[in-house]
Order: structure tokens, then C-alpha cells, then sequence
């Protein structure tokens, strides 16, 4: 390659404009982005079958209940899913201001979790919770993976399969 023909990359408008264009796609993305794929999603275990508790929130979520919050649980098959389905939705801190709750689950107010009565494996994905406060949102999502008895057993090593040992010969 020439001198001449590499120049381009010693202009330091090229590389601003290259540079530019860089920026404004990467704010474009975190712009369309729905920002519950941007978050780190902790996975919680649970038994198929059984009650099964999402604690929704972290140490970063403000639950004071002495403001007007709105909270959204939702459900998705897949992280960044364009799709969630409608679990809760409330008003704080009217009491008894359960907006929705889909058959299956019970939401605890006093710590913002999620009990899924007799998980069922469609259960098994990833819980969002939005909570609106006036001016600002806070998000907080987990992924829920869940398990059978016996798979369970296997993954901890207490899964026994009969054996039969037969000793020397049979006279």
C-alpha cells in the first residue's frame, strides 16, 4: 500500500468522522436496547411441583412504600424476549391496590417477591420486575430454572442406582 493511499488513515477528520458514527451507533443500540437484556439476571433454582419463591428485588431497589410506586412483574421465555407476559401489576402504597395477578402466583408485598404455587416447567425463564417510582425506574430480573427430583439427586451425586454383586460361583 502506497503512502498516498493510506493517507485516509492518518486524517484525524476521517477518524473523528469514523469515530462519530462509531458513537452514534452505539447510543442507537442502547437507545432501541429494552434494557432488561443489559441486565445481569441471577439464576435461582427450584423444584418442579413445588412452591417456589423469587425474592424480586436486590440492596440497589429502594422499597420505600412511602411514595407512589408502581410495580410490574412480568415473565419472558428467553433474556431480551420482546414478549413478557403480565403477572402483577399494583399501586403503592394504597393497600388492596392490586391492579392484576395471574392464577399460580401470590405476590408478597412486605419484601417484593414472587411465589409460584406448584411450578410447573413453563414456569422455567426470566422474571422482570419494574418498579416506577415519580421521576425514576428501577428493574430487577432473575432467571428461574427448574428441576426434578431425581435430576436434582443425580447433579448432587445422592442418585443410587440399585446394584446386584454376585461373589465367586453359584454350586
Amino acid at each position: 500500500m502506497s503512502l498516498s493511499s493510506s493517507h485516509w488513515l492518518m486524517d484525524p477528520k476521517g477518524l473523528l468522522s469514523l469515530n462519530f458514527l462509531l458513537l452514534l451507533s452505539l447510543a442507537f443500540e442502547q437507545s432501541y436496547a429494552t434494557g432488561k437484556s443489559m441486565i445481569n439476571c441471577p439464576t435461582v433454582g427450584g423444584q418442579l411441583g413445588s412452591s417456589v419463591l423469587l425474592p424480586l428485588t436486590s440492596e440497589g431497589i429502594n422499597k420505600s412504600t412511602n411514595k407512589s410506586i408502581h410495580i410490574t412483574v412480568t415473565m419472558a421465555k428467553s433474556a431480551g424476549s420482546n414478549r413478557n407476559n403480565k403477572l402483577v401489576s399494583l399501586d403503592l402504597p394504597k393497600e388492596g391496590s392490586l391492579r392484576h395477578l395471574e392464577d399460580g402466583y401470590k405476590f408478597h408485598l412486605e419484601n417484593l417477591s414472587l411465589v409460584i404455587l406448584e411450578s410447573k416447567k413453563k414456569d422455567e425463564g426470566w422474571y422482570y420486575m419494574t418498579l416506577e417510582e415519580q421521576v425514576s425506574v428501577q428493574h430487577f430480573c432473575l432467571q428461574l430454572k427448574l428441576y426434578d427430583e431425581d435430576t436434582e439427586n443425580q447433579r448432587s451425586g445422592l442418585h443410587l442406582l440399585p446394584h446386584i454383586c454376585v461373589y465367586g460361583s453359584l454350586h
